[in-house]
């Protein structure tokens, strides 16, 4: 269990950084009276601080989660080892999310590109 906890960490770390550069942005832009914009950009120190934050909440919720799933995989099996299938319910609910995180990135990447 330890190993895929530390594995769900770093992976949730790597995705979490990828999510922070995608969504988060290095500029700030205000829109005055009159039609004036003002853009400000962030300190590299802050916008990478912003990122980390993104990362590190991803990682956790992500350790969280595998540990839930672990969890009650044992609670489902009496806490004894043997086959470690998942049931149903923790599958379908993965694929959905990946299928939907998928959906959001890719819709994400072509707003992007259009801007």
């Amino acid at each position: 269990m330890e190993t895929k906890l530390v594995k769900g960490g770093i992976y949730g770390f790597i995705v979490g950084l990828m999510l922070g550069i995608l969504w988060c942005p290095d500029q700030i832009t205000t829109h005055g009276m009159g039609g004036t914009t003002t853009t400000v950009l962030l300190p590299m120190r802050e916008y990478v601080f912003k990122v980390l934050r993104i990362a590190c909440l991803c990682s956790l919720g992500t350790v969280v989660s595998v540990y839930g799933r672990e969890w009650y995989v044992r609670s489902q099996q009496g806490g004894q080892g043997g086959n470690r299938t998942a049931p149903s319910f923790w599958s379908g609910f993965m694929k959905s999310f990946l299928f939907v995180l998928g959906v959001l990135l890719i819709a994400a990447l072509i707003a992007a590109l259009f801007r």
